[in-house]
This record gives C-alpha cells, sequence and structure tokens, in this order.
C-alpha cells in the first residue's frame, strides 16, 4: 500500500463493474425471474437459462482471454467496459417483455460482457504490481472490487428497485461501467511486460525496512 497505492485503488476499481455484472446476472436476476411479482418465470425456466449462460461465460472467457494476449488487457476490458454502459441500459427493458427468450438474451448478454473482463483480468491485476508483492497487491485489488462490485452493488439494486423501478438498476449499472471503464484508462497496457526483466531490475535494489 505503500509503493503501489495507485495500482491498488485503480485496478480495484477497474473490476467493480466484472462483480457488479456477475453479482446481477447470476443471483439478482435468478431472484427477478421467478418472483412472482416480478416475472414469475418457473424456477426449472430460470435454472436452465442460468446453465446456458454459464455456458456462454466460460466460451467468453476462453475467447476473450486469448485476445488479450493478441490486443492487449487493458483494451479488451476498456472495450467490455464500453460495451456495459449501453447493455446496462437496454438490459431490464429486455428483460421485462417477460418471455423465457428475452430473459436468456439478457442473462447471456450480460454474462458474456463479464467474460469479456474476467479472461484478462487474471493476468493484468498481477502485472500491474513488482515481483516482491505481486501476489499481496493483486489479490487486493481483486478483492477490493469485488468488495465494493459485487457486495455494496447488489444491495443498492434490491434496495431501489420498489421505488425506482427496474430501470434504476440498469441506470446504477452504467454508473458502475463508467467508473470501471475510467480506471482501466488511468493504468497502463501490460501486454508483452517482460516479469523476468522487472525481477532481475528489483533483486539489484537493497530492500530498505
Amino acid at each position: 500500500m505503500r509503493k503501489q497505492p495507485r495500482q491498488i485503488l485503480l485496478g480495484g476499481a477497474s473490476t467493480m463493474m466484472l462483480f457488479a455484472f456477475f453479482c446481477t446476472g447470476t443471483a439478482f436476476l435468478s431472484s427477478y425471474g421467478t418472483n412472482p411479482e416480478g416475472l414469475a418465470h418457473s424456477r426449472p425456466t430460470i435454472l436452465t437459462l442460468g446453465i446456458i449462460g454459464a455456458l456462454v461465460f466460460a466460451v467468453g472467457t476462453i475467447a476473450s482471454a486469448i485476445l488479450s494476449d493478441r490486443v492487449g488487457r487493458r483494451a479488451v476490458i476498456v472495450a467490455s467496459c464500453i460495451v456495459a454502459v449501453p447493455w446496462s441500459l437496454v438490459l431490464f427493458p429486455i428483460l421485462d417483455i417477460g418471455t423465457a427468450w428475452s430473459f436468456g438474451l439478457g442473462l447471456s448478454g450480460t454474462l458474456l460482457i463479464v467474460a469479456g473482463i474476467y479472461g484478462p483480468v487474471g493476468a493484468f491485476l498481477p502485472e500491474l504490481f513488482a515481483t516482491r508483492y505481486r501476489y499481496t497487491g493483486a489479490g487486493m485489488a481483486y478483492n477490493l472490487g469485488a468488495l465494493v462490485g459485487g457486495g455494496i452493488t447488489p444491495l443498492v439494486a434490491a434496495s431501489i428497485i420498489a421505488t425506482a423501478g427496474s430501470a434504476s438498476i440498469g441506470l446504477l449499472l452504467a454508473g458502475v461501467s463508467l467508473v470501471s471503464l475510467l480506471a482501466t484508462f488511468g493504468l497502463p497496457e501490460t501486454k508483452g511486460v517482460n516479469l523476468e526483466t522487472v525481477a532481475e531490475a528489483e533483486a539489484r535494489v537493497p530492500v530498505r525496512s
């Protein structure tokens, strides 16, 4: 925290959208889809569509990871955040069509955007930190994003939907996506960084207590 606070804070903010979308696409939408006062789909229908969404997420994660090795981790994350903003605004209008197909489209699209970040983030965050505290720094950034994006965002969504309607959740997700986008712009591209060279350079620097 003394040496690289900027990477911890911006790295955490860059992953907020990942967790906000993931928790919305799994826990929140499952409840929203089966709620008798909401979409009122049957539980087997929601679970089946959840399996399909998980497959989309798996394939998307593999594809985004491969793409990040070619065009850059930061570039793929930025693109995912950009796509997330308009998708946030159309997600609940799509879901509120009320059919199983519209729910499956909304869920799968949400998880596909999550996959766009999930693929490269496993390389992106560790590559931001110096060798001596790479694991700790990446872990702190990742869990900071999880705390805010995956913990606070669903709580806020659950409290505002009853008074402001489902469209308010879309605005909330769009705001989180913009924060993650701006944070990612503040971080460097890490593709092609030679971590062995960095480690050798650090080894020549004396450790100060």
